[in-house]
């Protein structure tokens, strides 16, 4: 049940990143993908976490213009990252959803500006970013962890 609830996210996702507009005066659009590869990381088992992380960076990819297969394989490496830590971390604090959303926006978009070149107007954009991360994903991580609370109630 809770990889079929992630699968229905991921598509409910993806379809509120491709369907809502940038933001103006920004030039960005919302990215609501990293943040549920960091809650697959910090909730999931190895196997379950692997094929979340691989599938959503598969369908960033289908999203975007960057090469295919890219963003699958930074996502599944930035989500082994965090889940060979998750031990260590207590995933119900904030700040741990905050940085771990952060930093898989972050690696995804760094692995983007290697195919699309790097220049310093993308700087800010990488800010924007990861403060779009830092608002998403706890609110995500709560989202979740109540739909997976009331599913389990009698």
């Amino acid at each position: 049940m809770n990889f079929l609830l992630l699968l229905a996210t991921l598509l409910l996702l993806a379809a509120l990143q491709v369907r809502l507009p940038a933001i103006p005066f920004v030039g960005i659009h919302l990215e609501f993908l990293p943040a549920l590869v960091a809650y697959g990381a910090l909730t999931l088992n190895l196997p379950g976490l692997l094929t979340l992380a691989l599938a959503t960076g598969f369908t960033h990819d289908a999203l975007s213009a960057g090469p295919f297969g890219v963003t699958g394989l930074v996502y599944a490496g930035t989500a082994l990252l965090l889940h060979n830590f998750r031990e260590a971390f207590d995933r119900d604090l904030p700040v741990l959803q905050i940085g771990a959303g952060i930093l898989v926006t972050l690696t995804g978009a760094l692995a983007i500006w290697c195919f699309a070149g790097f220049h310093f107007s993308g700087l800010w954009k990488l800010v924007l970013l990861a403060l779009q991360a830092a608002v998403i994903t706890p609110l995500l991580f709560f989202g979740l962890d109540f739909t997976r609370y009331q599913l389990r109630a009698p």
